[in-house]
């Protein structure tokens, strides 16, 4: 009896976990995080920047694939700093005090943002490339740098490329937290194959381990004391991978609840056939 119970136990764990593991896992996190509709669908994007959202031949020209090419599917974001100032702008875009980025010496920038909601814990990734066509020659008051804003704060990975992290307090009651990508003169910046900038860092990944909640996630290259020269920052493969959630003790015991009832069920079929047979 020990031993069909037992059986009968493994043949229930092995029923709730195939219930367990076929059920289609629900979609979270970012929406159009590839860009793969071609345009900004679910993201908010900067009026006075520019964004875009490109492909491999916009993005390298007749020399494909290259350096910037998507890292997923056929289309990334790319921002663009423009060639007038815009800093009150993109201020207000990214929730910042008044005079935030002034004091940083930004001139100007493109900035696009979306807010997402999480119903479990996991890990949100994104791939990056910084380009420029500033040069190591340039003052280093022309820095221009590239960003991500996760707000609430608290899970960005700083000191990327050996920058510091950058805290700039918010209008909204709490402080955006702000990782400098890459900049100009903190990166490794090599020749880049792109057809409109001269040198990139190439294609960098981050993830972020994330609880349940809501976020707001924005990117951001800017320009520091000029406009005249350009940089740029291409995303792409924007996802958010949920933890699996473990088989706990309260499943065993169902499983092995499960099994019991379906041996039990099967012993009293095979004691009723016995007893007819014999009637």
């Amino acid at each position: 009896m020990t031993t069909n119970m037992i059986s009968a136990g493994i043949s229930g764990l092995l029923l709730v976990s195939l219930c367990t593991f076929t059920t289609p896992v629900q979609a979270f996190g970012v929406e159009n995080g590839s860009f793969e509709t071609g345009d900004f669908s679910n993201w908010s994007t900067l009026s006075t920047g520019n964004q875009a959202v490109v492909d491999n031949t916009a993005i390298c020209g007749s020399t494909t694939p290259c350096s910037g090419s998507p890292t997923d599917g056929n289309f990334a974001a790319l921002l663009t700093t423009p060639s007038t100032g815009n800093v009150s702008s993109l201020e207000t875009f990214l929730g910042l005090t008044p005079g935030s980025l002034i004091a940083s010496n930004v001139t100007g920038g493109s900035a696009i943002s979306q807010t997402f909601t999480l119903d479990t814990a996991g890990t949100l990734n994104f791939s990056w490339n910084f380009l420029t066509n500033e040069t190591l020659r340039t003052p280093a008051s022309n820095d221009d740098f590239a960003s991500y804003f996760l707000s609430p704060g608290g899970y960005v990975q700083c000191n990327v490329e050996n920058e510091p992290c950058v805290v700039f307090p918010g209008n909204f009651g709490f402080s955006v937290e702000a990782d400098p990508l890459a900049s100009v003169l903190g990166s490794t910046l090599i020749a880049s194959g792109t057809q409109s900038f001269d040198s990139d860092t190439r294609f960098n990944s981050v993830s972020l381990s994330l609880g349940a909640g809501t976020y707001t996630l924005q990117f951001l290259v800017a320009n520091r004391n000029d406009t005249t020269v350009q940089s740029g920052l291409l995303v792409d493969n924007i996802n958010f991978q949920p933890i699996p959630e473990p088989v706990t003790t309260s499943w065993l015991g169902a499983a092995l609840a499960l099994g019991v009832s379906a041996q039990f069920r099967r012993r009293k079929t095979v004691l009723s056939k016995k007893r007819g047979a014999t009637s």
